[in-house]
Order: C-alpha cells, then sequence, then structure tokens
C-alpha cells in the first residue's frame, strides 16, 4: 500500500540555513540604497555638489547591480531548496511553485500599481516559470544554461547601448508629476509607468534574471550550503576574482553613470559588474558564516524579505512623493544615503523585535498561506 507523502509546507525556524538569511537582508539593505534614486528623483549623470558625487560614486561601483543581483542569486537558491523538499513528489512541485509564483505576481501587481512604480516583485514571478521549466537539470547542463541566459542578457544590453530601440521598448518617465501632482496625478502617473516598464524589463532583464535563477539553482545543488568548510578554496578564490572583475568595471559604471553621453552603457556595465562583486560578497559571507559566525539583525531583516521590501516603498514614497512629505528632487545622494541606513538600521530593529513574537512577516504570512492552501502558523 503506497504510503502518503506529508502535505507540503514552508520550512521551520530549525530548517532555516542562517547565511541565506543574512545575505537576504544585507541584499536588501544594498537595494535600498540604489532605489533611492527613483525614489527621490536623482539623476545620477546631473551636476552635484563634490560630497554627493563622492557617495554616488561609491554607490555606482560597490552597491548599484550587486545586491539585486544577489537577491536574483538567492531566489534561484531558495527554489533549489524547495524543490530538494518536494522532489519526493513531483506533482506537489508544480503544484506548490506555480501557487507561490502567481501569489507573488499579485503582490507585484499591486505594489507596482498602488505604491512604487519600480516593483521587481512582477518580473520574478514572470522569470520564474522559466525557472520551474528547468527544475529537472542538473550539474552542468544546469550550469550551461544559467551563463547561457546570462550571456543572452548582457547581449540585449549591450545591444540597448548601440541600436535605436522602437518606442514601445523605451522608457520615458514624467517626475514631474511625483514632485507636484495631486494624489489622483501621481496615482495615474504610477500605474502609467509601471506597466510601460513592464515590456522593456521583460525583455531585457528577463533573460538575465532567469540566467541568475539558474545560477542560484547551480550554487543550492553543489552542495556547497551543506558542506561550506570544503570549499574554503574556492570560495576564497572566488572573493579574489570577483574583486579583481568587478571593481574595475564598477569604477567604469560610474563613470558611465556620471555622463549623459555615458548613459546607454550603464545597463550592461551595471550587469557585468553586479555579477562579479555579487559573487564576491556572497563568497565572503559565507567563508565568514562559515567559521560560526552570524549577522543576527541581518537574518531578521531577510527572514522578513517580502515584508522589509514592501515597507521601504511605503515608507520612501510617503517621504518623497508630493502626497507625503514632498521632498522629491531635494535630496542627494549623501543626505538621502544616511536616510537609508538610519531606516535600514530601524528595520533591523523592528525586524529583531518582530520576530520575537511572529513566525514571519504579514506578507510573508498571506503568501505562504496562499502558496500552501492553508492558513500558516503565526504567532510564537
Amino acid at each position: 500500500m503506497k504510503s502518503e507523502l506529508p502535505a507540503p509546507a514552508p520550512v521551520t525556524a530549525d530548517e532555516r540555513l542562517h547565511l541565506l538569511d543574512g545575505l537576504r537582508g544585507l541584499a536588501l539593505g544594498g537595494i535600498l540604497l540604489v532605489n533611492l534614486a527613483d525614489f527621490a528623483g536623482l539623476l545620477a549623470y546631473r551636476p552635484m555638489p563634490p560630497a554627493d558625487r563622492a557617495v554616488q560614486t561609491l554607490l555606482d561601483v560597490l552597491v548599484s547591480g550587486k545586491f539585486i543581483t544577489l537577491f536574483a542569486l538567492l531566489f534561484g537558491i531558495g527554489f533549489a531548496l524547495q524543490l530538494a523538499r518536494l522532489e519526493a513528489d513531483s506533482a506537489a512541485v508544480a503544484r506548490v511553485y506555480v501557487r507561490r509564483l502567481r501569489g507573488l505576481l499579485v503582490i507585484g501587481v499591486l505594489h507596482g500599481l498602488l505604491v512604487w512604480r519600480g516593483d521587481i516583485l512582477t518580473l520574478y514571478a514572470l522569470v520564474g516559470f522559466g525557472l520551474l521549466a528547468s527544475r529537472h537539470l542538473r550539474g552542468r547542463a544546469l550550469l550551461r544554461r544559467a551563463l547561457t541566459w546570462l550571456a543572452v542578457g548582457l547581449a540585449l544590453n549591450l545591444l540597448l547601448a548601440n541600436v535605436p530601440l522602437p518606442p514601445e521598448l523605451t522608457v520615458s518617465y514624467t517626475d514631474e508629476v511625483y514632485r507636484e501632482g495631486s494624489f489622483v496625478q501621481i496615482a495615474a502617473q504610477r500605474a502609467s509607468d509601471y506597466l510601460e516598464n513592464q515590456l522593456p524589463s521583460l525583455v531585457f532583464a528577463g533573460p538575465s534574471v532567469l540566467g541568475l535563477f539558474l545560477l542560484g539553482g547551480w550554487i543550492a545543488r553543489s552542495g556547497l550550503l551543506a558542506r561550506l568548510p570544503e570549499f574554503v578554496g574556492p570560495l576564497r578564490a572566488t572573493v579574489r576574482l570577483g574583486l579583481l572583475v568587478g571593481l574595475p568595471l564598477g569604477v567604469l559604471l560610474a563613470q558611465a553613470n556620471a555622463s549623459a553621453m555615458g548613459q546607454l552603457w550603464v545597463l550592461p556595465l551595471r550587469l557585468a559588474s553586479g555579477l562579479a562583486l555579487a559573487l564576491a560578497y556572497a563568497a565572503a559571507a559565507a567563508l565568514y558564516y562559515g567559521e560560526g559566525g552570524r549577522w543576527r539583525p541581518l537574518e531578521a531583516v531577510g527572514r522578513l524579505g517580502l515584508t522589509n521590501y514592501l515597507l521601504q516603498s511605503l515608507v520612501f514614497t510617503a517621504l518623497f512623493y508630493n502626497t507625503g512629505l514632498g521632498w522629491f528632487g531635494q535630496v542627494g545622494p549623501l543626505a538621502g544615503a544616511v536616510i537609508c541606513l538610519i531606516f535600514f538600521a530601524l528595520q533591523c530593529g523592528l525586524s529583531t523585535l518582530w520576530l520575537r513574537h511572529f513566525r514571519m512577516g504579514p506578507a510573508e504570512w498571506l503568501w505562504r498561506s496562499w502558496t500552501y492552501g492553508r492558513p500558516q502558523p503565526f504567532r510564537r
């Protein structure tokens, strides 16, 4: 008689990998620093005071493209780990993950239409179906497909830097509305900007994001996470090579971002430098965690990753849009970075306090309850 498999369920606190939670929290802090440019209406290439230009240069070299890349790698790692837990029941894999992606898509659409035009969750949900289609790949086949999609993404971004595009694949934001518009005008402009951005984002960012998802899956399947001490040599080599490649490309990115003439080269440089330094950052963190260290506040932020990402959008649109404090266009990179760091420190503290009383954040609870078809335990 065939025994029934247990119903799919999310991992418990004891099953979580502290390294991944810490990296996810770190990535959210870096993403906030980069997203500030859109929240606050900053154009990196406009004339700036020396202090602002210095901060913007540091962000371009060390942060821009690096932490969103790390976040995508972690998404792929998470998928592979969930796949490993469910692979005894192949039907459950598709059922659970399709529901998970549909829930993420709904959250992303609502976030983009109602909160912030720069939503990334919609793209992750749509590209995630490509990840699901590759779930049977292993080893070198998985790595080859990841590198292929990354190469396609880089080629498309190089094409974007050199060939004029048709109007339907270009995005032109009207920022004056966020600075001066009414609630209704801002809501309409936000919805228009979000919808206008989806096709170009899927075309030019989708392949590279899929490549990063698959690369994260390959990392998870390599056994590295379960046997970190055995990978000390490769991890150290990854740190050295990532810095050697990523830092010069980051400098080129900063130079391109400082010039209106160089703006078209920003995307390919961001992709290339982002991948190199994201791998270096992740490898360095893995070495640190491999020696027993834990960044508990970052872990708390990472465990509430979806809630904290949405909270950043809610708070910063309230700070900068005219429907809130109206700081749009009035804060430079230096002051903005200080604001981001203060707010992220608050997120670390609040996330730590929250997890003393609750198992997950409210957004995670809604998402997981939808994914598994039943309300999840919430309070401790």
